[in-house]
């Protein structure tokens, strides 16, 4: 039987993947036992051999000590190593890059949060067969940033893009806009965006940029304020906040390009979605960057000028068409873990 770990995982992208990952598991009829953080709720609890427990280092050291010996195949997607040394063939799939590089732009306290996780992955890292991640550069971080010894790692990326949204390429021809699909972070950009459009909007371009960040803490809520002061200015930034799924296809089909100043990326879901819909790729010149795509253009993510620059040389001139350079490899994971 496979081990599918899933502790410390409960919000966001990962859990995204999580929910696709589980799904297809039961689609290829792999038995397996769930481990599940308790703040998943009872998402899945219809699951035939699902396990909630606290996501604390001492409940999942006693849940492994009890199963030491009752599993074939463990797969920890939390990003951490068991804490004990298993009889099984053991992966970690680490997706949180910000865990290896840690971005300085982060608070003291959130750097000091996450190199502490850091560390632990490095300790336990003797626990784990191999690690899995999605791309090239997440594994040239891993070397760097982990003590690997001689151990493998495997890049296998996945990801579900919603049928609507494969279904919705059209014709670039009226499309005038730009976004910036995402949640606020401190390394996506958001920041920087909001200068650059504003110094569009003095050197006279009034280009609309599309956002999609909530309005839950504070944090959000201070942005938005600075969204809604520049909107008082005249720039054209729209904020949609949380959107479903249709509106979000219809932000991305008004939208010719996507500007993406984000300083690290474990995937960039947002870049596959918007190359998938037909949109052209701004984006920071870093490694991240060019692993999941060719890019239309590229900037300097922490100059304001150049990210202007550049989008003012790409609505002058245009330029070539994006292209995805990953794909989803579910299947060879599941393969895998089989």
């Amino acid at each position: 039987m496979i081990l599918l770990d899933a502790l410390y995982v409960n919000y966001g992208g990962a859990m995204n993947l999580l929910r696709y990952l589980v799904e297809e598991l039961q689609q290829a009829a792999v038995d397996f036992y769930f481990l599940v953080d308790s703040r998943c709720g009872d998402e899945f609890c219809s699951l035939p051999k699902v396990e909630y427990r606290v996501a604390s280092l001492k409940a999942r050291k006693a849940f492994y000590k009890q199963h030491k010996q009752d599993f074939s195949t463990v797969l920890c997607f939390g990003n951490v190593p068991p804490p004990i040394r298993m009889n099984a063939k053991v992966y970690t799939y680490l997706h949180n890059i910000n865990l290896l590089k840690i971005p300085k732009i982060f608070p003291w306290k959130r750097r000091l949060k996450d190199f502490a996780k850091q560390r632990m992955i490095d300790y336990y890292g003797k626990n784990t067969d191999a690690w899995i991640v999605q791309t090239e550069n997440t594994k040239n971080e891993l070397k760097k940033h982990i003590l690997l010894g001689r151990k493998k790692v495997l890049v296998l990326p996945f990801y579900r893009l919603n049928d609507r949204l494969k279904e919705s390429k059209s014709k670039l021809e009226g499309r005038t806009d730009y976004a910036l699909i995402g949640e606020l972070s401190y390394p996506r950009g958001h920041g920087i965006i909001l200068d650059a459009w504003n110094e569009l909007h003095k050197r006279g371009y009034d280009f609309t940029l599309h956002l999609t960040v909530s309005h839950d803490n504070e944090r959000q809520i201070a942005y938005c304020n600075r969204v809604e002061e520049l909107q008082s200015q005249g720039v054209k930034i729209i904020n949609h906040g949380f959107v479903p799924i249709s509106e979000l296809i219809e932000i991305y089909k008004k939208s010719k390009a996507i500007v993406y100043p984000s300083l690290n990326e474990s995937l960039g879901l947002s870049i596959i979605e918007a190359i998938e819909v037909g949109c052209y790729v701004l984006i920071a010149d870093l490694p991240y960057a060019h692993e999941i795509c060719r890019p239309t253009k590229t900037f300097d993510p922490q100059s304001v000028d150049s990210i202007v620059d550049a989008i003012v040389q790409f609505d002058t001139e245009g330029g070539r068409h994006s292209e995805l350079k990953v794909k989803d490899m579910i299947v060879q994971l599941i393969k895998l873990l089989k």
